[in-house]
């Protein structure tokens, strides 16, 4: 999906999620690619050889799916939802269109042991995110 003419990507994300998610396809996107990587944040210049990656819609839900026999929640759904859309100036070159990754989450302990096991999940989820929104980019689908 990106041009083999382009030079640079700038990588636009808003909020604190789209940043993280970002900082995980940066890394993907860094390996082996023939342009320059920038963030939003940077100077850079529009021209024919720069293309904007930005990353949409991005949602986190962490939703209980079992309870024990008193009723308290034992697991948790953790489901990371984003869009990348690429662009040259206002012109949509490719939109990857929703793309969701999801985990369980087990509770064995109190809120301080299920804050860790849903960091780490969510961690994974930004990890397996930005490996699927690559792949798909390469792809053009």
């Amino acid at each position: 999906a990106i041009p083999a003419e382009t030079q640079s990507v700038v990588i636009r994300a808003a909020g604190l999620d789209a940043n993280w998610l970002a900082q995980s396809l940066m890394a993907r996107m860094r390996v082996g690619s023939d342009y320059t990587l920038l963030r939003a944040d940077e100077p850079y210049t529009v021209d024919a050889h720069t293309v904007e990656l930005r990353i949409e819609g991005v949602s986190v839900q962490f939703v209980p799916t079992a309870y024990d026999r008193t009723g308290i929640a034992v697991q948790y759904r953790l489901t990371l939802t984003a869009s990348v859309k690429l662009l040259r100036g206002e012109t949509v070159l490719w939109q990857s269109g929703p793309m969701a990754v999801a985990g369980d989450v087990y509770v064995t302990g109190g809120p301080a042991s299920v804050e860790a096991s849903r960091e780490r999940v969510e961690r994974e989820m930004r990890q397996r995110w930005a490996r699927q929104a690559w792949e798909r980019l390469q792809s053009g689908f």
